[in-house]
């Protein structure tokens, strides 16, 4: 979680000068920040669990830069993850991923065209006059 926090606000600091002055601040560091956001999802959470996206996590650590004097909330136990964290795969893995995609696709795109036949025929019954039936009684 810090190394991703650190390049972003880096990399922020690279383009905005008045950002670069409070980043610089000798008061503040990456670990506190880091304190700070995990504390501030520990107040979000609920039964335990929060789920925070990369543009709140990284809101958050510009926002503990901005304030001179921030409270840090402490979160006991608290434990970080990335689950769009996407893994290594080996060139048969993706090629197994890339072949079952594709056959996915395929089978998806054929159940549409089948789906689209049935109404189209659907339809031309609907449309297809019926015959009439004489009455005796008339």
């Amino acid at each position: 979680m810090e190394k991703a926090i650190k390049k972003y606000l880096d990399n922020r600091a690279k383009i905005d000068e008045l950002f670069a002055a409070k980043y610089a601040n000798p008061k503040k560091s990456i670990d506190e920040c880091c304190k700070y956001i995990t504390g501030e999802a520990y107040a979000r959470a609920k039964n335990g669990c929060a789920v925070i996206s990369d543009e709140e996590v990284y809101g958050m650590a510009v926002h503990y830069y901005d304030e001179e004097d921030i409270n840090i909330r402490k979160a006991p136990n608290a434990r970080t993850a990335k689950i769009n964290a996407e893994p290594e795969l080996t060139k048969e893995q993706q090629e197994a991923l890339r072949l079952q995609a594709e056959k996915e696709y395929k089978a998806q795109i054929s159940a549409e065209f089948k789906q689209k036949e049935i109404e189209r025929k659907a339809k031309a019954r609907e449309k297809k006059p019926q015959p009439q039936m004489a009455s005796l009684f008339d």
